[in-house]
């Protein structure tokens, strides 16, 4: 089963006529524990800091997916951006083949570095390694590592124990956005030594598309 508690099972002994012949006996409890994800990762590209990005992410469960299950994907460093991502934005290949875009749902998570998927098909999925294509994420400004968080809920509102995860993948890196198209008034290395204070207009575009404008003086 799906729901990660303690469970008892009872053993009444009966005839061929469904008569019980003994008085019923309660076995131990036992416990259905959460199991967790492998090969949990994530690729953003590109992987660049405040730009908006399409992120790869992949992982393998021994658990099946049922309709009503929710997928959770928490992207850490916490300035990661999911608000825009909608279902049309979602390519997701499971075990048991291409998942419809109808049976995709996004909802609310409450943390905008968390996206929250709800599995609406109707057919149950295997168990397998699932690969899940993320457009319109909004990187985060700060460069270096961040993980993602891969947690499987029974539905939606999530709540109490998860049925598998939460399980963290290996880092993956986001580097600084590059600049381009950097310019200069007047031209750096152009003949300007006898004219004291001068004026230098820089300007620039990052990968991330914001311009920029900034002054420097020759004394």
């Amino acid at each position: 089963g799906d729901v990660v508690a303690t469970h008892t099972v009872s053993v009444t002994p009966r005839d061929s006529a469904a008569t019980p012949v003994e008085v019923t006996a309660p076995t131990a409890n036992f416990t259905i524990t959460t199991t967790a994800f492998s090969n949990v990762s994530n690729v953003p590209n590109p992987a660049t800091s405040n730009n908006t990005s399409q992120h790869t992410f992949t992982f393998t469960t021994a658990a099946v997916m049922r309709t009503g299950n929710v997928l959770d994907l928490g992207l850490l460093d916490n300035g990661f951006n999911v608000g825009s991502v909608a279902p049309a934005n979602i390519t997701w290949t499971s075990p048991s083949g291409a998942v419809a875009t109808l049976d995709i749902q996004v909802v609310a998570s409450g943390a905008q570095n968390t996206l929250r998927i709800v599995y609406n098909g109707a057919t149950t999925l295997s168990a397998g390694t699932h690969t899940i294509v993320v457009a319109n994420i909004v990187n985060t400004p700060t460069v270096g590592n961040a993980t993602v968080t891969a947690t499987l809920w029974k539905q939606n509102p999530v709540g109490g124990n998860p049925i598998v995860g939460p399980t963290i993948s290996p880092p993956f890196a986001i580097s600084g956005a590059q600049l381009t198209s950097v310019q200069s008034t007047p031209a750096v290395g152009s003949d300007v030594a006898n004219r004291p204070n001068v004026t230098y207009t820089f300007r620039f575009t990052n990968s991330a598309l914001v311009k920029a404008t900034g002054k420097g003086k020759q004394n």
